[in-house]
């Protein structure tokens, strides 16, 4: 189960998930990279005819078509190796999830920890496999990628994910 430890030390909060070592893929080396991406890859999961290699689709912003169907210009689905313990998963194995205010820490350990609750999510922010963030215009999806993201943190906020 994944953990959230607060380094007293560091002030600062750290994710540690094993089971996410346990992923089918890792990333290619640079060395076998193919040089320019194409526009589209058919064996993409994040590529525009390739939803159905996803989990159901939370959020898309599209001009037209159907949910969890292509002409979408944002999608968002979740995680399918989150490094958070869905809600609902904590909720059923009886995680309790009230915030500590004040965590007891054992003079031992120089870290506390409690399960690592909330929601992991996978924002596609275009539907060109080449496409990237840092690439696009104002004009094109950067404004529509921000208000996805302020949409999906509202959301979160209001179902109170830890």
């Amino acid at each position: 189960m994944p953990e959230l430890r607060y380094d007293i030390l560091s002030g600062t909060y750290t994710i540690v998930a094993s089971e996410r070592a346990k992923r089918p893929n890792d990333f290619r080396s640079a060395q076998e990279g193919e040089g320019v991406a194409p526009k589209l890859d058919p064996k993409c999961p994040f590529c525009p005819g390739n939803e159905n290699m996803t989990p159901p689709e939370i959020s898309a912003l599209r001009d037209e078509g159907a949910h969890d169907g292509p002409n979408w210009r944002i999608r968002v689905v979740p995680n399918k190796f989150p490094a958070l313990l869905p809600v609902r998963d904590a909720l059923e194995i009886g995680i309790d999830l009230t915030p500590a205010e004040n965590p007891i820490v054992d003079d031992s350990s120089i870290y506390w920890e409690t399960p690592a609750v909330g929601a992991h999510e996978v924002v596609i922010e275009s539907p060109k496999h080449n496409g990237t963030l840092g690439g696009c215009s104002s004009e094109e999806n950067l404004p529509s990628y921000l208000t996805c993201l302020t949409r999906r943190y509202l959301v979160l906020y209001d179902q109170k994910v830890p």
